[in-house]
């Protein structure tokens, strides 16, 4: 990425953190970046696309582990598998959760994310597609119950990493303490005993 382009999203991020949304102005990032103000046109068409790119930045983690994930399918166990996934999830939202909270409460700066999430076709639905794509080969190998639907328990994953990261940061927990993993394994180990390969003569 042009190294203009880095500074300003991260110039963005940190001015929407310490003076939010409704204070943020371009002439702003501009001044904070040290460059022109029309500069920041270049490369964004409006303040809600450059904010926009603030959050993509910290989710396209999220995306890469899930790109990772087909080199893991027979190997490890699901469960692992999919922790690494969620945590990294989980942490993204944590991170997230202050800048779209900011973002998303004010009503243009919402609604010109939706249509740029709209047009660029992202969010969370690709994160599960890639998940159910996982779990889906995982079954054919016999590691998961024949059973299941690999798109729901995706979205299981995915909505309950989503909602306790927001959750967590809403109430001033740390991230890092024991008990957040603790919590995101037990849900995986919940699921997974609906997973598992389940011996014939008992299904029958």
């Amino acid at each position: 990425m042009n190294e203009t382009k880095q500074k300003l999203i991260k110039v963005t991020e940190k001015l929407l953190k310490s003076n939010g949304v409704a204070r943020l102005t371009t002439r702003m990032i501009a001044r904070e970046a040290g460059v022109a103000d029309g500069l920041i046109y270049h490369y964004f068409k409006d303040k809600a696309e450059l904010i926009h790119e603030v959050i993509e930045q910290h989710i396209n983690d999220i995306r890469d582990a899930v790109e990772k994930l087909p080199a893991s399918i027979g190997l490890n166990t699901v469960a692992e598998n999919l922790e690494k996934v969620m945590m990294i999830t989980y942490n993204v939202q944590y991170s997230i959760a202050p800048l779209a909270s900011t973002a998303f409460a004010d009503n243009s700066i919402r609604e010109r994310m939706r249509e740029i999430i709209k047009l660029k076709d992202i969010g969370p639905k690709k994160d599960i597609e890639g998940i159910a794509v996982y779990l889906s080969a995982e079954q054919r190998l016999g590691r998961i119950n024949k059973d299941i639907a690999p798109d729901m328990a995706a979205r299981i994953l995915v909505a309950y990493s989503l909602r306790s990261g927001m959750n967590d940061w809403f109430l001033g927990l740390d991230p890092d303490r024991p008990e957040a993993k603790k919590e995101l394994k037990d849900v995986i180990r919940t699921l997974m005993k609906g997973l598992e390969p389940r011996d014939e003569k008992f299904s029958k």
